[in-house]
């Protein structure tokens, strides 16, 4: 049911039924659960544009409901708190790209190809939500300390799922002699890792709306490192 998933902090533990919903295209919903769910995803899309105008700290829930054009006692039947909404939302977010990340990696054969789609599907995400994810970064530093945990913890268990996604690609590739023989779940966290930062910096520095930019770039630090590989390199 999809009720089951309001209240507090309802998604800091198992994964919503709301999201297990959205995964099998609400195969199973009566027309009122889905008209319930349909609701919800148009609060995370207004949340989403008044998080990223106002930050975390400026968004109201009143300004929510009033994006989403839905009454106030409507916002507050399906979240309790501003914090459960983010948290939320977060989620939601993890959900569009991890199934973006599958849909594109579908398309690719070996690691390499593996490694420069997924770039591309994080910097593409990335770019197109900038000001939510500049939120989402403030939100570090100035959410309440035991919110901020939950969340970070929220955070690292959905990074697990594209640890293991990349894994499997990844061990594949070193068996191709593709890859060196590293940790493949490692080498999946540290794909990863390269992405968010480069986009952390840009987020913070400027530069937000040519993320994409930087694919080619990442790809080659990723992929070759940073040293020059040339025949007439000093040996060390």
């Amino acid at each position: 049911m999809i009720s089951s998933v309001t209240g507090p902090n309802s998604l800091f533990f198992d994964r919503p039924v709301y999201f297990m919903a959205m995964e099998d295209d609400n195969k199973g919903l009566s027309r009122r659960e889905r008209e319930k769910l349909a609701r919800r995803r148009e609060i995370l899309a207004a949340a989403r544009k008044v998080f990223g105008a106002h930050g975390y700290e400026g968004a109201t829930l009143d300004e929510v409901a009033r994006e989403a054009e839905f009454a106030k006692g409507t916002l507050y039947s399906y979240f309790d708190s501003k914090a459960e909404l983010f948290a939320e939302l977060v989620e939601y977010e993890f959900d569009d790209v991890l199934t973006r990340t599958k849909e594109a990696l579908a398309e690719e054969a070996d690691a390499t190809g593996t490694a420069r789609a997924v770039i591309r599907v994080f910097l593409e995400f990335f770019e197109s939500r900038a000001d939510f994810y500049r939120a989402a970064m403030a939100y570090r530093e100035t959410g309440k300390p035991e919110e901020v945990e939950r969340l970070h913890g929220l955070v690292m268990k959905r990074l697990g799922e594209f640890g293991d996604l990349l894994g499997a690609k990844f061990a594949a590739g070193i068996r191709d002699g593709l890859f060196k023989e590293y940790d493949a779940r490692f080498l999946g966290f540290l794909l990863l890792g390269i992405v968010h930062y480069y986009s952390v910096y840009m987020l913070r520095y400027g530069g937000a709306e040519r993320l994409t930019d930087g694919a080619d770039m990442l790809c080659d630090i990723y992929l070759d490192g940073v040293r020059w590989h040339r025949p007439d390199a000093p040996e060390e």
